[in-house]
């Protein structure tokens, strides 16, 4: 399989920056355009008015600022990347977007959790691996292996 459009879902943590790089390294490899997805939210529907739209802005204002810095990291390691940021519940709006864009890799990194503690815990990556329509990559403990810089070339 060689991947057309990769979908990588970020948070600001080790784990999903490493899943990044290695997302990056697996776009120069196969010429796979990369989108990097940042959720944030869900705002609670109580908000109304002034405060609504504070908390909107502030919310989406961090999540450009993720986003941005993905994007740098990628371009410079040489991957072709857009970027996306939503408000929404975390694993069904990857899904969604998986979706929308056609992607058909996801890659995404794990907190290192076990199964179990996964399914207690609601993790997303495990949502998104039982739910997602294209196969998924998911990195873990990569940091143990990689320098913190590097493009996996």
């Amino acid at each position: 399989m060689k991947p057309q459009r990769i979908l990588v879902p970020v948070d600001g943590s080790i784990s999903s920056k490493n899943a990044a790089k290695y997302a990056a390294y697996l776009s120069v490899q196969t010429g796979a355009k990369v989108t990097i997805l940042n959720v944030y939210g869900p705002i609670s529907q109580l908000l109304t008015g002034r405060g609504l739209k504070i908390i909107k802005d502030e919310l989406s204002s961090h999540a450009e600022e993720i986003l941005q810095e993905y994007k740098a990291m990628m371009e410079e390691c040489g991957a072709t990347v857009d970027t996306i940021a939503k408000a929404g519940e975390t694993g069904n709006t990857i899904l969604n977007t998986a979706d929308k864009i056609n992607s058909d890799l996801i890659v995404m990194g794990s907190r290192g959790h076990s199964a179990i503690e996964g399914a207690i815990m609601g993790s997303v990556a495990i949502k998104v691996l039982h739910g997602a329509n294209c196969p998924v990559l998911v990195t873990r403990h990569m940091r143990h292996h990689y320098p913190e810089h590097a493009c996996f070339a």
